[in-house]
């Protein structure tokens, strides 16, 4: 792995939930993020992206660029990653017409990595990989 990927690890292992409580409140953030960000994105940009570009691909391509973009702080790969999560999340919306559907996706997405760290941190698994002492 790269250096800059060795420090998210290591950053994102500090935020991952260690007991009950946490892996409460870190549902009730994910449930807050998923329901904030697709309201912001697929609610309101896409929408109105779809309306001013009278294109549907281009509205979602672009809403989905910008939610990309707005996770800077992980990194190019990481923000290109993210802007096919917010394309998959725009064709949710767009199938379902409904924003719940990718609310429920999003907010599951974010907990079960939350979990999937907490795991990693709980089984000690990053002490037997390379670097990330």
């Amino acid at each position: 792995p790269q250096q800059q990927q060795i420090e998210m690890a290591k950053k994102l292992m500090a935020l991952a939930p260690a007991n009950g409580i946490e892996i409460a409140a870190w549902g009730a953030l994910c449930l807050l993020v998923g329901f904030s960000e697709e309201l912001v994105f697929r609610g309101y940009l896409q929408s109105q992206s779809i309306s001013l570009l009278h294109n549907t691909v281009f509205g979602v391509a672009l809403s989905a660029i910008v939610f990309g973009a707005a996770q800077g702080y992980q990194g190019v790969r990481g923000m290109c990653l993210i802007s096919v999560y917010g394309a998959l999340f725009g064709l949710i919306a767009l199938l379902r017409r409904n924003l719940f559907p990718g609310i429920l996706a999003h907010s599951w997405h974010d907990f079960a990595t939350g979990l999937a760290l907490s795991l990693i941190r709980h089984m000690h698994v990053r002490d037997h990989l390379p670097n990330l002492h």
